[in-house]
């Protein structure tokens, strides 16, 4: 059993357990507890996790990470929740077995998804920067921020039927996703980053989700 201001820390040197190996150091602190954990039952809670330096090293492949994360929940009742992804900034490096790299880092992030019922709502706000080996020399560099405009909402499997929201290059061109209903999306490209759509594409979720 956890309360407020409890945490947890390891700090692993090359530190081997069911064929994997861990190294640098990864803290859990735990705050905003309150009311009794079940399926129908009010209560809520944080999970602050720190990596530092942190890497595991298995099947010839490894993960590093380092920075912060919080995971939040907010249960009202049964099938009424709240849970959050948040954090300043957090390095993700995978070096695959045939030497492959992919780097990672969403800083300013903060990740929510809301269900009452069979309602759902998503938002999304962070900025991504990295490179990945895996996407050839003109596509290397990731580097984009995604706001969102209005928070996405539908209901039960449906794909969203309302909300929006903005992916921002560092140039400020950008592209706009606005639902149209649980079908249909229109995307809005302001290609000179003045404000002023100068391209629509209306287009579906599924055409949308084929491509991704």
């Amino acid at each position: 059993m956890v309360s407020n201001g409890d945490s947890i820390s390891l700090v692993a040197n090359n530190c081997a357990e069911n064929a994997e190996v861990l190294n640098g150091g990864v803290s859990f602190g735990f705050s905003n507890l309150s009311g009794t954990l079940g399926a129908t039952t009010a209560w809520s809670g944080t999970l602050s996790i720190n990596f530092s330096n942190f890497s595991v090293q298995s099947g010839g492949q490894t993960l590093a990470a380092n920075g912060d994360m919080a995971l939040g929940y907010n249960q009202a009742g049964y099938q009424v929740a709240t849970a959050t992804v948040s954090g300043s900034s957090l390095q993700i490096n995978l070096t695959k077995s045939d030497g492959a790299a992919v780097a990672r880092r969403m800083t300013a992030y903060n990740l929510s998804e809301s269900v009452n019922s069979t309602a759902y709502a998503l938002s999304a706000n962070y900025t991504l920067t990295g490179t990945s080996s895996n996407l050839g020399a003109v596509l290397s560099n990731v580097n984009f921020t995604v706001k969102t405009n209005a928070p996405f909402q539908g209901s039960g499997s449906t794909d969203p039927s309302t909300g929006s929201f903005t992916v921002i290059a560092p140039d400020r061109s950008s592209a706009t996703l606005t639902a149209i209903d649980s079908t249909n999306i229109r995307i809005d490209i302001d290609s000179n980053g003045d404000g002023v759509t100068d391209q629509t594409i209306n287009s579906t979720w599924a055409d949308l989700k084929s491509r991704i």
